[in-house]
């Protein structure tokens, strides 16, 4: 697998925000999004290792302390270009009881890809992120309740494209709105929620507001 860093920290968004994660950050990425927070994981750096299945997870159990800390996040990069290999390590993983969570850009179709053990966290870009049209629909349906649907959001635009992709698609996962860091205030996209009712939650990046927007490794 090719690696860009394993490392312990607080998961800073989403339904799990909070609880102490072992995230496995993969390399490399099929898109460019204009917001994109982590383009150190995009491109092969002198960071980057090769490493086998066993090997990344002797690193999850030493950072989790044994599988005391349960729950891993594999991330990226997009990991789902190296499907095979995660799909392995999730299901060792499984087999060690630690709850997964997989974070993918939606633009891969994950339909091979549906387990009860796994959590998925589409991130589904917007308008304004220059990747929407490289989106996979398929995915809309293929998400279950425990899956998770986020929309980052700049703008007012964004915000409403994202209510007509889930008014036209109805997507049984949770629904996440985020805004993105340093471009639209936390109170703008709280209102705009409040103003049409929806179903979600609202997702800040904690670990940005705990250490800062530029640390890596947190």
């Amino acid at each position: 697998m090719k690696i860009h860093e394993i490392y312990l920290s607080l998961q800073g968004e989403g339904s799990e925000v909070g609880r102490p994660c072992v995230f496995v950050r993969l390399q490399g990425c099929n898109l460019s999004c204009s917001w994109c927070d982590t383009t150190y994981a995009r491109s092969r750096s002198l960071r980057v290792r090769d490493l086998k299945v066993k090997h990344v997870l002797q690193e999850i159990d030493a950072l989790s302390d044994g599988g005391a800390c349960k729950l891993v996040e594999i991330t990226g990069g997009e990991p789902m270009l190296q499907a095979e290999e995660v799909m392995m390590l999730g299901k060792h993983l499984r087999d060690a009881h630690y709850e997964i969570l997989i974070e993918t850009n939606g633009s891969i179709d994950l339909s091979a890809y549906q387990c009860q053990w796994i959590r998925y966290v589409v991130d589904y870009k917007l308008p304004s992120s220059g990747m929407e049209s490289k989106m996979c629909l398929k995915n809309l349906k293929v998400i279950k309740k425990k899956d998770e649907l986020k929309f980052v959001v700049q703008d007012y635009k964004d915000f409403k494209r994202a209510l007509g992709i889930i008014r036209e698609h109805r997507p049984r996962s949770q629904i996440l709105f985020s805004p993105v860091w340093g471009k639209l205030s936390p109170a703008e996209l709280a209102d705009w929620i409040l103003t049409e009712r929806i179903d979600c939650r609202l997702s800040l990046q904690q670990h940005k507001i705990i250490w800062g927007e530029n640390t890596i490794g947190k």
